[in-house]
């Protein structure tokens, strides 16, 4: 649903870093085809390289190619910081060494914290984007119901099925 009224963004770090990675590979199957079988596991995240670009989820704009899909998922604390993403895309970045990437696409619970190496468009879709993304998504949030809890419960109800309804919502939220 995007009407404008999300308040706050999903809370990813509830999910923990397994479901975060069904959560954006997910996505990104149904986004632009993405099957499991093609990404690789690494030990802070996984990666996926797709050698014609891609379009970001969020807006279209076109990526060139070939792109690096990178998820990584940022242990919540009291500091979290950049370094397990910047370990994330180390490690992506040494599984294909002999590849010369034209863009990266970073699909992450934290917001935007490291500078990616020079020369690559880069796109990153952080807990703002991903919240739009499962607003909008029905066949998301049927294929992963722990969503449902992450989230407003208010942003799960189209204002103008809110007006209709007889229910008490208020109570029910």
């Amino acid at each position: 649903m995007d009407d404008g009224r999300r308040q706050e963004p999903c809370r990813f770090d509830e999910l923990g870093w397994l479901q975060f990675e069904r959560l954006c590979t997910e996505l990104l199957k149904l986004s632009f085809g993405a099957s499991g079988v093609e990404w690789r596991g690494l030990a802070a995240g996984r990666a996926l390289v797709l050698p014609d670009g891609a379009r970001v989820p969020s807006n279209g704009r076109a990526l060139a190619g070939p792109t690096l899909v990178l998820i990584a998922w940022n242990r919540p604390g009291p500091d979290p910081g950049p370094d397990a993403l910047r370990l994330a895309l180390q490690k992506a970045l040494d599984e294909w060494p002999r590849l010369a990437f034209r863009s990266l696409l970073v699909l992450t619970n934290a917001p935007p914290a490291i500078d990616p190496p020079p020369g690559l468009d880069v796109a990153w879709l952080g807990p703002g984007a991903l919240s739009d993304l499962v607003a909008e998504s029905w066949p998301l949030r049927l294929k992963l119901p722990s969503l449902l809890g992450i989230g407003a419960a208010e942003d799960l109800v189209v204002p103008e099925a809110a007006d209709r309804s007889t229910a008490d919502l208020n109570a029910a939220l």
